[in-house]
């Protein structure tokens, strides 16, 4: 679901999914680590969905 999102490429889509990061993040922190790594891996040429992962201390 987070990377239907990501593929919007608009910010109210990359903020949904650094919500939706936050809510893993509180529920299962290995998974959560996980998905991390590969948003950054996969996506980090979007700058926008970058910083905003960055500001919430990622």
């Amino acid at each position: 679901m987070i990377y239907k999102y990501i593929d919007e490429k608009t910010q109210f889509g990359y903020e949904s999914a650094v919500s939706l990061l936050e809510i893993l993040k509180e529920h299962d922190e290995d998974e959560f680590k996980n998905l991390l790594e590969e948003i950054k891996k996969n996506h980090f040429r979007k700058r926008n969905l970058m910083s905003l992962i960055s500001k919430k201390g990622r």
